[in-house]
């Protein structure tokens, strides 16, 4: 999961693709033009044989506006490798304070770290 959280940071498409399952795959990826993944976190994973799920939160920044997209990722493995199938998701609004930790998890004040 972390490893495409970066390849989605990075927009190594490449990898996002290849690391998608071949039945719920899009033909293309498209990327929101000035939208920033600022911090993931996994709150539980677990799987079973082939079968497996991730619960995680990645918090975004696009100007001004900030989210939260919410996902219960499944994957599963085939051939040694796991593959990503499709996750129920949930996108939450999030509207940091000016004297609040940044919502980036650097630790620093909002109005002192990623404030535009």
């Amino acid at each position: 999961m972390r490893a495409r959280y970066s390849a989605y940071v990075r927009h190594q498409d490449t990898f996002l693709m290849a690391s998608w399952h071949p039945s719920t795959r899009p033909a293309e990826l498209t990327h929101e033009p000035g939208l920033l993944w600022r911090h993931l976190d996994v709150s539980h994973s677990d799987h079973t044989d082939d079968t497996g799920s991730v619960h995680f939160s990645a918090t975004w920044q696009q100007g001004e506006r900030w989210g939260i997209l919410q996902e219960k990722a499944r994957f599963t493995r085939e051939a040694g490798h796991w593959y990503y199938l499709d996750g129920d998701v949930s996108h939450l609004p999030l509207a940091p304070e000016r004297n609040k930790d940044c919502p980036c998890g650097s630790g620093r004040k909002y109005k002192r770290c990623c404030r535009p």
